[in-house]
């Protein structure tokens, strides 16, 4: 019943008291004694405590207030759950932590709460679950369990709008389940609105205060951030003047002390915010390590990487991945991710040696690679001998802790400026983070101004300084001028020369202004956005912002670098000699590793090392020269064979290949057949030749060459060797190899370089032979390391191979890549289809976690879950398991919990970065999402998670709370809620990580700053997302023939810009927009394999000088690769979109698209078949068709009849499909349950397949008809309406006149005595037996105690009991709820039995939903009525059917029952109860076949009177004018006959003790399998509750219970006279029921042993409901007792 007023409040006399703590609630009845005052105290003082506890807005949260506010609401107005839903934007968000809908439009059709805020006027309905105006609303809220939390059906529901002091509509809340004090449900009154009313306009006001609070506590947070982001920034220009201050620091010092030490390299390390430092020294070629710095240190990799990378190069290497590095050991990469190699030079030019510098993250930028050039200059004018380890100084060096000292003294001192070695890039860079933080922005830039030159100027910490010089037509001048902000677009400053720059966008262009100059301007902010335009409090922000930044400036400005105080001494011998690094160390004698006398080397002493000085020669004009002249000193050889070695010697000073040239003219020399050289690369364990110029893994007596490091002699037959390799060995000679010798080349070191081969000499080598051989391989070794041209020759064989190994690298790498991301799309575009078939928590749950890991592209996901007893883990791996933590990693956890806040952790040993997200449940932390290992795009290393990926979590798991708390068994809806977030989340999935592995490949491969790839769409190059940062951005398009890039485009070749700045083909908007400048470029157009344009890739800023025509064939190469991976990627994409595009339209068409091949088996669907045919894709894969539909024979043959017949086509309407049987989950239980009984209209038709060798079969449409059965009964609807045209008239018979008239005096009473002896005699009339006689054997006493009446005085009423006796209702007759749900109502004091009837039918809105016509209920109550009567039992009549209808009703309203049953159920049992006794003879079922009466004959002696009752039903049913069910389907009317038959049948007193025993197992049983998991739950139920309604008189007040008592003990006695006069088996314990003692002895076993156990075993169910039922039968038997007793004393 549906009430829309606020007004005509009653007063509500039953309450009870709930006391919360925190999230959870403890319900606490209020005791028997405790008076309603007394209760009304409790909840004012609970009131008050609530409140204290929400005042202060810093200790409650809003949460909290939130839940104070619900649960007083609960308290106050005895609701099982509350909603509360606050107005924000135009709608109304739901605050409840349960509900799977977060927001609610305002309107009068969606939503009940819409329709309450909407109208702002209260609804109150009351058993919700069954009524039709609920059920029109497509979105219902869910009513929990107060105190398991579990989902339950709503009873009875208000909803009630929210108005503040100004009675303004500021939210919703929603009741359900109301209880009675006595626990019993119960509906909400107009009182319970003026009470959640009055609390909302509290709870309004508190509302208001807080946010006014947050408010102010905003502003003053955004002071405090700006604040922070200045300190921030102050810190970031202290770092950078630091920077340059301990440079010019350390200068001082080395000019002053010219030493290196460990503690001058720990400042360089500092200088260079490394990691790790480390400084080698040249000794021959090889460098050593002197002295490190810094963490993680591995010095033996380190020399091993830098032997490869420093001595062939004198300009510095800035390797800012050395993961991509092919020349870097895993052991150095596994360490450091960036490092910068800075070679340290004498100013005469000499190879002194390196420094390394490693960081872990940040990449090495130009003012490192300054820095770092700066630091090598000090060292290389240095001698030598300075160079001095940890252990060992020179005398008046500066000590470790003087350098600390002076160090120490200048860390955070403020410098105003500094050149070329100031990092004004990282500081910008800060500024613009610092105001994206606070300001959504698409591009940022920020300019200093240059006073003194009238310019502005940026830069950033990738590109050159870029000057704006003034001009009054820019933006920038204007803001700079007018010292204010430019907010556009503004029509005043539409003049200006570059407002095309500024085109369709948003832009606000600042001044910020210092303090201390005259002209206080000191540099102008530029941002943009599309939209939305920038808001007032935005522009407030920055402004602030720029004030603290002028603050910042001035101190730039303002500070000058001080006088240093230190005194400089002079060093003892200002002319101390540079010697070169190998002399100092033979001086030194410091330790080599390694050893040179190895096998394979040549056995010199070490003086004649010493005088063979090969440095010193490189340093002369004539080096290889005296080279020659000084070799016969070394090495002894016949005369003609000297001259042709010193011949070739000269001969290769003017060779390409000098290396490859000396190497081939061995052969001449020692007399072979061909001889060669093999470089070795220890690093990798592979070769080098000249010939292949790739590498080879070593084989064959190579192999065994370099393992021994010793010499290699076969003199004949070599071929036939074991360890010969013809393809190594041989080096693609094509004669046999007869003799062989391979001499390793050996580093001073003790390292093997490589090996000479020689073979097929013309003679047998003697041992002086071989030994004049070997000693070439010296010569060769510092030919190729110590000559200028041959190792530059050295140089291209190892780069040449660096850079084909990077390039498959990357290649590996994008393809890698490539696979990912295709993966990852197909996977979510896929999940909306999965989910579906997904019924358990734990899959749903193993999918959310692989949409999380594709979101953020992290590795594993892992849900903690905190219980009482400890932690337990939901993984992929792994659901609920307990799970032991170190105490460290407790403490961490308890503390999230206890906070409750995001927590990002530092990298461990078992993974780099971690994420922590906390999952809430009622303002409760109950378990959190821990994500580890987020990748970068490429794949390739480990970073950080970001704010989007935490936002993003954020969100997801609110949706994981409420699976997560109810688990094992979460509701449906919390599950469909998952499931949501879920699809939500996989249909957003964006993914460009191919584009930017592409983007950093080529900026890797071809050492750029940046490079962009457009994208050719119709004439426009268009930039796609592709993770851009410094360029144009996302969007930013060209036409073709505009800008390098179109023209490039259009002359379809590829250019090299040195200065774009002078091409006046480029656009320099972008560079004025980002504040980055481009200096050089190369762009090459992008054509594929048909010759067509398809986008131009622009690569810009070559990080060391320019690009070059060398690289445009390697560029030619990489875009070839690159194209393939863009189109098959486009393609791949394309297909994944097409196929979701296609389940998406099959799904349009049809709800299910079948194919099923010529084999008879499921080819297709479109989706899952499970919830339809109960079995999944997987389990029919095998399976022919008939094998998994045997339950639809139908579908069977017509499948089969077109699959045979290929012409032929079926369609049929309305047919129903059955589930294959098998044991299913709970949650697919449900699913099943929605659409076992579903009507589906189908079509069969050939599969229409081009190529028949691929695919034939036989295609199944399947379309929900439900839709078109709800059209038809609306339509039969609006038919009943047109025929129902007229209502019977009443009729009362006279002694119902005078009922009612006693009623009428009886209310108008003042005298309560005198009203209750009128309602005593109502009573007896309502009886009958007017004219009986009392009993003449008992005396007056007794004749008090009992009062019988015999059926025989019936016959003798004269009243025209077949007639009408009750009139139709109107509406001011329907008999209100409070009076309708009445315990103990007294049937036989009830007026018109009709509007009881009638009033019971519109509660449970049975009338709308059957179309029940008025005038056909009556007549069939009426029909009812009349039958009864023809017997005129005196127990078993009309009276007594109302009163079991009645007992059902309120046990299906006022009780949890109710809830597990539909509506079609709730008619049945309702008609059953009316009807359960109709026709009743007056006798027992034994009685009728003892005496083979015509009903037992009929029903064969089972359930006699039962099965008649229930056939007289439908007989009466069967009149069309008694009709109540004629508008029900025929389906719906099989399941409520089914129902009432059961139910009547369960009336059987021959089942009760078995009934009773098998529900209360059933009942033990509910924690495991609940209410409707279990076979027949609904029947049997119905049963029960049938059954008590027919034994519930014995629970209502003695005075009725005793007058039904006499009724039936009157029946009785007359079955015993009857079986006394027929001489059948005599009913004892029916003797003698009119002698007292025998009554009341019968009726207290009665009650103890047959009433109380099926009370006892209903309120297992339904507990705490019926207490007072089970209260009143006790206090019965107490009374018969009692009465038994006062028998037993008057008798005697």
């Amino acid at each position: 019943m549906e009430q829309f007023t606020r007004s005509s409040t009653r007063k509500n006399t039953r309450r009870k008291s709930e006391f919360f703590c925190g999230a959870r609630s403890t319900t606490l009845y209020t005791p028997r004694h405790v008076s309603i005052k007394e209760e009304e105290n409790l909840l004012s003082t609970s009131l008050f405590e609530k409140l204290s506890q929400i005042i202060d807005p810093e200790k409650a949260s809003i949460e909290s207030i939130q839940d104070t506010f619900v649960n007083l609401i609960k308290s106050f107005t005895h609701s099982n759950w509350v909603e509360l839903l606050l107005l924000e934007d135009n709608a109304l968000r739901v605050c409840g932590r349960k509900q799977s809908i977060q927001t609610l439009i305002i309107d009068e059709t969606t939503s009940l709460p819409g329709l309450t805020a909407s109208k702002q006027e209260p609804i109150l309905i009351t058993n919700s679950h069954t009524s039709v105006f609920y059920a029109q609303f497509s979105i219902k809220l869910s009513a929990y369990s107060t105190l398991t939390k579990t989902a339950t059906k709503p009873t009875s529901t208000a909803c009630i709008p929210l108005f503040d002091i100004d009675q303004k509509l500021y939210g919703v809340v929603q009741l359900f389940n109301k209880q009675e004090r006595t626990n019993s449900a119960n509906m909400f009154t107009n009182e319970d609105v003026n009470t959640v009313q009055s609390i909302g306009r509290l709870f309004g006001e508190i509302l208001h205060s807080r946010n006014k609070y947050f408010d102010v506590k905003f502003d003053y947070s955004q002071s405090a951030s700006f604040l922070s982001d200045q300190i921030d920034l102050f810190k970031t220009v202290n770092h950078i003047t630091r920077r340059k201050r301990l440079l010019t620091e350390i200068q001082y010092i080395l000019e002053a002390n010219p030493t290196v030490n460990c503690s001058i390299i720990k400042v360089m390390n500092d200088i260079m915010d490394s990691v790790s430092t480390v400084l080698l020294l040249n000794n021959h070629g090889s460098l050593h390590t002197f002295i490190s710095a810094g963490e993680k240190l591995d010095l033996e990799a380190v020399e091993k990487f830098s032997e490869y990378r420093v001595i062939s190069y004198n300009e510095i290497i800035n390797i800012r991945d050395l993961q991509s590095e092919p020349l870097c050991s895993k052991t150095v990469s596994s360490l450091y991710k960036n490092c910068l190699i800075c070679p340290i030079k004498s100013p005469q030019n000499e190879k002194i040696g390196a420094l390394f510098f490693f960081r872990e993250i940040q990449e090495f930028k130009k003012i490192d690679e300054l820095l770092g050039e700066e630091i090598c200059k000090m060292l290389g004018n240095i001698s030598i001998q300075n160079f001095v380890d940890k252990t060992k100084f020179i005398e008046n060096s500066i000590t470790s802790e003087e350098v600390k000292g002076i160090i120490n003294s200048f860390y955070h001192y403020t410098l105003k400026k500094s050149g070329k070695l100031f990092d004004y890039g990282e500081m910008i860079r800060e500024i613009k983070r610092k105001i994206c933080k606070i300001i959504q922005v698409d591009s940022c830039s920020v300019y200093i101004a240059d006073q003194h030159e009238k310019s502005l100027w940026t830069t950033s910490e990738f590109s050159d300084i870029t000057v704006v010089p003034r001009s009054q037509e820019t933006l920038l001048w204007n803001a700079y001028d007018l010292r204010s902000t430019v907010h556009l677009p503004n029509e005043e400053f539409d003049d200006l020369g570059d407002i095309d720059i500024y085109k369709d966008k948003d832009v606000l262009c600042t001044a910020i202004l210092g303090e201390k100059l005259k002209d206080p301007v000191t540099g102008v902010i530029l941002i943009t956005r599309e939209s939305p335009p920038f808001s007032k409090d935005e522009i407030w922000m920055l402004e602030k912002f720029t004030m603290g930044l002028g603050r910042i400036f001035d101190s730039l400005f303002m500070q000058f670098l001080p006088d240093w105080p230190y005194i400089v001494t002079e060093p003892k011998s200002a002319d101390i000699l540079m010697k070169s690094p190998p002399t100092f160390f033979e001086e030194s004698k410091l330790k080599i590793r390694g050893n040179f006398h190895r096998s394979g080397s040549i056995p010199l002493s070490r003086g004649r090392l010493e005088s063979f000085d090969m440095i010193e020669l490189r340093s002369k004009n004539s080096k290889k020269e005296r080279f020659v002249k000084n070799i016969t000193t070394v090495i002894s050889m016949p005369f003609e064979k000297l001259e042709g070695l010193k011949s070739s010697l000269f001969s290769i000073q003017y060779s390409e290949e000098p290396l490859k040239d000396f190497t081939e003219s061995l052969s001449k020399i020692v007399n072979c057949k061909k001889s060669s050289l093999y470089l070795y690369d220890n690093f990798r364990n592979q070769i080098l030749d000249f010939y292949r110029k790739f590498p080879l893994p070593p084989k064959g007596l190579v192999k065994k060459c370099i393992d021994d490091r010793n010499t290699i002699y076969i003199p004949s037959k070599a071929f036939l060797n074991l360890d010969f390799s013809l393809d190594i060995d041989a080096f693609h000679s094509t004669s046999p190899v007869d003799s062989i010798l391979l001499v390793p080349v050996m580093h001073i070191s003790g390292n093997i370089l490589g090996v000479i081969i020689f073979v097929n000499f013309d003679h047998e080598l003697s041992e002086e032979e071989i030994s004049s051989i070997k000693s070439l391989a010296f010569i060769l070794w510092e030919i190729s390391l110590c000559t200028d041209k041959d190792s530059n020759n050295w140089k291209s064989v190892v780069e040449d191979y660096r850079k084909m190994t990077m390039f498959k690298q990357w290649y590996k790498q994008i393809y890698s890549v490539s696979n990912s991301t295709f993966q990852k799309l197909a996977f979510c575009k896929e999940v909306a289809f999965k989910v579906v078939t997904q019924e358990k928590f734990e899959n749903l749950l193993q999918t959310a976690f692989d949409v999380i890991n594709a979101v953020t592209n992290a590795e594993k996901c892992t849900i903690i879950y905190k219980d009482y007893d400890g932690y337990y883990e939901f993984s992929k791996e792994q659901i609920f398991v307990a799970t032991q933590y170190a105490d460290q990693e407790i403490s961490f956890y308890n503390k999230i919990f206890k906070d409750g806040i995001t927590v990002t952790s530092q990298p461990n040993s078992n993974s780099y970065s971690i994420i922590y997200v906390p999952i809430f449940f009622n303002a409760e932390c109950i378990a959190m999402l821990r994500v580890i290992n987020k990748k970068d795009a490429t794949l390739r290393s480990y970073i950080d998670f970001t704010s989007q990926d935490e936002q993003f979590l954020l969100e997801f798991v609110k949706s994981l709370a409420n699976p997560i708390k109810d688990n094992p068994t979460p509701s449906s809806e919390s599950l469909k809620q998952l499931t949501q977030t879920i699809c939500q989340a996989a249909a957003n999935y964006k993914n460009n990580s191919t584009l930017i592995t592409i983007r950093t490949a080529a900026q890797h491969l071809f050492d750029c700053e940046l490079s962009v790839i457009y994208s050719l769409k119709g004439s426009k190059l268009t930039i796609r997302p592709q993770g851009l940062e410094h360029e144009a951005p996302e969007g930013h398009s060209l036409e073709i023939g505009q800008g390098i890039a179109g023209f490039v485009a259009l002359n379809r070749k590829t250019e090299i810009i040195e200065s774009v700045y002078s091409d006046k083909r480029f656009d320099p908007k972008i560079d004025k927009l980002s504040g980055y400048k481009t200096s050089n470029m190369m762009c090459m157009p992008l054509v594929d394999s048909y010759g067509k344009v398809i986008g131009v890739l622009q690569l810009i800023n070559k990080r060391n000088g320019f690009f070059t025509e060398k690289e445009i064939p390697a560029l030619e190469d990489f875009a070839e690769i690159m194209i393939a991976f863009i189109q098959n990627g486009e393609l791949i994409r394309k297909i994944i979109e097409e196929k979701s595009t296609l389940l998406e339209i099959s799904n349009s068409i049809a709800d299910y698209i079948l194919v099923i091949n010529n084999e008879e088996k499921l080819y297709y669907t479109n989706k899952p078949i499970e919830p339809i045919f109960g079995v999944s894709e997987g389990e029919v894969a095998k399976l022919s068709y008939f094998a998994w539909l045997h339950g639809n024979r139908q579908l069977i043959e017509d499948i089969g009849t077109v699959m045979h017949n290929p012409e032929q086509k079926i369609r049929k309407t309305s047919q129903k499909i059955k589930k294959a049987g098998r044991k299913i989950s709970s949650f697919q239980t449900e699913i099943d349950g929605k659409n076992a009984n579903k009507t589906f209209n189908y079509r069969i038709m050939q599969l229409q397949s081009s190529n028949t060798d691929y695919l034939t079969g036989v295609v199944v449409i399947l379309e929900d008809a439900s839709a078109l059965e709800a059209l038809q009964s609306e339509f039969k609807e609006v038919q009943n309406h047109l025929r129902s045209m007229a209502v019977p008239f009443n009729t009362e018979t006279q002694l119902q006149v005078c009922i009612s008239e006693l009623n009428f005096i009886s209310s108008n009473v003042g005298n309560e005595h005198i009203s209750e002896q009128i309602q005593e005699i109502i009573g007896r009339l309502k009886a009958g037996g007017l004219t009986k006689p009392k009993a003449p054997n008992l005396n007056d006493k007794l004749r008090s105690i009992l009062n019988m009446t015999t059926a025989d005085q019936f016959e003798k009423d004269s009243s025209p009991l077949h007639e009408f006796t009750f009139t139709m209702p109107t509406q001011d007759k329907i008999v209100p709820l409070e009076v309708l749900r009445n315990w103990n109502l007294n049937a036989f004091q009830v007026d018109n039995e009709f509007n009881w009837i009638y009033t019971m039918f519109h509660d449970f809105s049975l009338i709308a939903t059957f179309k029940i016509e008025e005038n056909t209920l009556f007549s069939f109550i009426s029909s009812l009525k009349n039958i009864c009567e023809q017997r005129k039992n005196p127990f078993h009549n009309f009276y007594h059917c109302f009163n079991v209808m009645h007992a059902s009703y309120m046990l299906l309203s006022i009780t949890p029952a109710g809830g597990y049953f539909e509506v079609n159920d709730i008619l049945a049992l309702l008609v059953a109860g009316i009807c359960h006794d109709l026709d009743h003879t007056g006798r027992t079922n034994m009685y009728e076949v003892n005496s083979r009466s015509e009903f037992s004959i009929l029903y064969h002696d089972k359930s006699v009177l039962e099965q008649h009752h229930a056939a007289v039903a439908f007989q009466t049913l069967q009149d069309d004018k008694n009709n109540i069910l004629k508008a029900v389907s025929r389906e719906n009317y099989m399941n409520i006959r089914k129902m009432i038959i059961m139910a009547i049948l369960g009336t059987d007193m021959s089942k009760h003790i078995s009934m009773i025993s098998n529900m209360t197992a059933r009942f033990n049983d509910l924690l495991i399998n609940p209410i409707g998991k279990v076979a027949k739950d609904k029947e049997k139920l119905g049963q029960l509750i049938l059954h008590c309604a027919d034994l519930a008189h014995p629970t209502k007040p003695f005075r009725i219970y005793e007058m039904w008592s006499m009724l039936v003990c009157q029946e009785f006695s007359d079955q015993y006279a009857d079986e006394e006069r027929n001489g059948l088996p005599l009913s004892v314990f029916m003797k003698d029921l009119d002698r007292p003692q025998v009554y009341y002895s019968n009726e207290i076993g009665f009650l103890n042993y047959v009433v109380v156990p099926v009370w006892k075993c209903l309120n297992l169910l339904v507990q705490p409901s019926i207490d007072f039922v089970l209260e009143g039968l006790e206090n019965n038997i107490a009374t018969m007792k009692q009465k038994l007793e006062d028998w037993k004393e008057a008798e005697g």
